[in-house]
């Protein structure tokens, strides 16, 4: 057997000035934690593993190692970070001011100019910075010396050299020779090794081996969205790691119009996510992280099965850009018109939206609606309308069923664990029999899993007030008149009795922020009764509008009776807040049903 390897070592100064990423590298991933640690390992002079390099030309591509290499270059730039300078420099900044102070007439506040020249160091002091501009931005703030003689300006400035050469001969790792694995066989085997090397350490999630992987299944795409998208991936990795990527220049994918299968799946989740951004979460990363919505979507409405992701490049085997287009806008498609159909139901009478986002959840809903509208009419990506005589109905069926559906599976968290296996089911399943965004919700079944809900809600010590509870309370709002009736005004989420009122008189008082004690006010109601309830801003006439009784029952604000033993601290006993919660919770469950109808 001949090695298709050899080993050496590289000056971390030699390495970074000929080093470059595959395009296939994953992002930066270590914490702050995963790095102090690391460069502790470095400064202790232990071993810290090796870096695979490949060879290509005059550059060295670095296969296996960013996370190392980024933390080299981090602390190289950002020492402050890992080391405590103040320690390091504390004795010798003494020494400087103590000369300062034998051999000047200056009266300043020593103490004050020490923790100024400390702080000034953290912020301009680097490994790679030249040693006597950062001594003579730290003599710019020792303004008061420019009036001494040149013999102490230059005992100052000679001092301040020497603590920063100590410091560099301390920490400085340019010159670290850096153990590396130099690959030297075929450049096609590398996304194989990339997978193989990582399956030790920080772990490659499944998508960022598939970007190794599906490197060589490509095709050209005419399409400056999604090339774009891409373009501002690769920059980001350069712009977040600081290393060029192999063959690649800003804006090149847009310009030379060829992309891979990573690439597309990748794409079409980032799209996705900035177009339904309500359904599909708003939380949207760096530019250049990998998430599962376009790869789990894409397995979903092509082979039918989130398990089968893995089947994908068979199915963009000679694929053409117009397809390609076509695909993606039906996928848009059906995913604006879901957003579209919850749209009531998830923005909030208080002009915010209370969405919460579960991927397999929102990948089933897509998939289906899909399924619905489209059939497949080859073995790779065509599809054409539906024209199967039940699609009309069961697309009329859907969308009735959907947003009842959204918040009943929410609730239920039936969509906790095994998302995969869960959306596999759903879509092999019989429309009209069986698929749950088909199938009506019985009123059995919504009292039975809304009382187990908000008896939960009671028993448990929860701080604030849940997507969940915002999210039923916002159904209730859509469903009845206050989106209408009231659509000009501002509101809130409130608690009809307050948490410090509560936390103040009831002792282990649990249940603080179920769904009985929320409701939605007027926004400039809210901002004004502080611990009171809104009754008790009446009767105190300490109520900044023209707020009464009968128009509290617009916002299902409980009756006066129900929140009198707020009154005194005899009657604000746990028992009548459980009691309270109880009566509340009943009372909002059956206003809900009778507004969902079935």
């Amino acid at each position: 057997m001949t090695p298709q390897y050899k080993l050496e070592s590289i000056s971390f100064k030699k390495l970074q000035e000929n080093i470059e990423l595959p395009p296939f590298q994953r992002n930066v991933v270590w914490n702050d934690e995963k790095r102090k640690k690391f460069i502790n390992t470095i400064l202790s002079g232990l071993p810290f593993g090796s870096l695979l390099l490949y060879k290509e030309i005059d550059k060295l591509l670095l296969v296996d190692g960013l996370q190392r290499y980024t933390t080299f270059k981090d602390f190289i730039l950002n020492p402050s970070s890992y080391i405590c300078l103040t320690e390091d420099c504390s004795q010798s900044i003494d020494e400087i001011l103590e000369f300062v102070k034998s051999n000047t007439n200056t009266v300043s506040n020593f103490s004050s100019i020490k923790k100024m020249l400390l702080n000034k160091l953290e912020k301009i002091y680097t490994l790679n910075k030249d040693i006597t501009i950062i001594c003579d931005e730290l003599i710019e703030e020792l303004s008061f010396l420019q009036a001494s003689s040149a013999v102490i300006l230059f005992q100052v400035q000679k001092k301040l050299h020497s603590m920063l050469l100590s410091l560099n001969e301390k920490y400085n790792i340019l010159d670290l020779e850096i153990p590396v694995i130099i690959y030297s066989g075929d450049f096609d085997q590398l996304p194989d090794i990339f997978e193989k090397m990582n399956s030790n350490g920080t772990q490659l999630n499944k998508y960022e081996i598939y970007a190794a992987k599906w490197s060589y299944t490509t095709f050209k795409l005419d399409d400056a969205i999604l090339l774009g998208i891409i373009d501002k991936k690769y920059e980001g990795m350069i712009e977040n790691t600081g290393i060029e990527i192999l063959d690649y220049e800003n804006g090149q994918i847009l310009r030379n119009q060829k992309i891979n299968l990573f690439e597309y799946c990748f794409s079409l989740g980032k799209l996705l996510k900035q177009e339904c951004k309500y359904i599909l979460g708003t939380k949207f990363g760096h530019s250049s992280d990998v998430d599962s919505l376009g790869f789990v979507l894409l397995s979903t409405i092509l082979t039918q099965s989130a398990k089968k992701i893995g089947l994908l490049p068979k199915y963009f085997e000679s694929v053409l850009s117009d397809d390609l287009i076509k695909l993606k806008n039906k996928i848009l498609e059906c995913a604006k018109e879901i957003e579209k159909l919850l749209d009531g139901y998830i923005l909030s009478i208080d002009e915010k939206y209370v969405s919460k986002y579960i991927e397999s959840q929102m990948i089933c809903i897509i998939a289906t609606l899909f399924k619905i509208k489209y059939t497949k009419i080859d073995d790779k990506i065509g599809f054409t309308n539906n024209r199967n005589p039940d699609a009309k109905r069961q697309l009329q069926m859907f969308k009735k069923i959907v947003p009842k559906r959204y918040l009943y599976d929410i609730i239920t968290n039936y969509w906790i664990g095994n998302g995969d296996r869960k959306i596999t089911d759903e879509l092999s399943k019989n429309y009209l029999s069986d698929n749950r965004y088909l199938t009506p919700i019985l009123k059995e079944s919504w009292y039975l899993v809304l009382n187990d809900w908000t008896n939960e809600q009671t028993i448990k010590p929860v701080k604030n007030i849940q997507k969940e509870t915002k999210l039923f309370l916002n159904y209730i709002s859509h469903l009845s008149i206050l989106q209408t009736k009231y659509k000009d005004k501002k509101f809130n989420f409130e608690y009809i009795v307050s948490k410090d009122r509560l936390s103040k008189y009831v002792k282990n008082c649990n249940g603080i922020s179920a769904l009985g004690n929320v409701c939605i006010l007027p926004q400039f109601e809210t901002h004004s009764k502080q611990e009171k309830t809104i009754y008790e801003q009446i009767d105190d006439r300490s109520i900044m509008y023209d707020t009464k009784d009968h128009i509290l029952d617009d916002f299902l604000y409980p009756e006066r009776t129900e929140l009198s033993f707020v009154k005194s601290k005899e009657t604000f006993t746990n028992e009548n807040y459980q009691h309270f919660l109880k009566n509340r919770h009943t009372y909002l469950i059956n206003k809900f049903v009778e507004l969902i109808g079935e």
